[in-house]
């Protein structure tokens, strides 16, 4: 029995004992590398490092990581629709992924999600969520952040 190009079978629980065996490996990867593994490789097909730039193969795998809750993930799917690069301007999805990472503590995603909640960037004004969001990315030492809150 023939399961794809790379290898053969004699019987089906021969393909069976395979199928174990590639899911065991996988496992394995998982766990060494983990979702920094994928986040990686995103920005490797994002930039075209040691591979070939596949803008649509990188957001698929941010999003993975982000769908993990990878804070860093979500921050960076954000920053990409936020200011148009190598994607669609899109300020809803932008608004979206800044503010689950931000739910999840990553102080800029709270500082840029603040300054969309103060311009109506991607969602309606509202000025409490937005003070409410600078001050924890001031709390969390965004300095971005703390200037804001110095100007005030």
């Amino acid at each position: 029995m023939m399961k794809d190009l790379y290898s053969f079978h004699a019987s089906e629980d021969d393909l069976n004992e395979y199928y174990k065996k590639a899911a065991g490996a996988y496992h394995k990867v998982f766990e060494r590398c983990g979702l920094k593994a994928i986040y990686t490789l995103a920005f490797m097909y994002l930039n075209g490092q040691g591979v070939s730039s596949d803008v649509p193969k990188a957001l698929d795998y941010l999003q993975i990581a982000a769908n993990q809750n990878d804070a860093d993930a979500s921050f960076q799917l954000a920053r990409l629709y936020h200011l148009g690069e190598k994607v669609p301007k899109d300020l809803s999805k932008a608004f979206k992924a800044y503010l689950r990472a931000a739910e999840f503590g990553q102080a800029e995603a709270q500082y840029h999600l603040s300054m969309m909640y103060f311009d109506g960037e991607g969602t309606a004004v509202n000025e409490e969520a937005g003070i409410r969001f600078l001050q924890l990315a001031a709390n969390a030492k965004n300095a971005d952040a703390q200037y804001a809150i110095a100007m005030c």
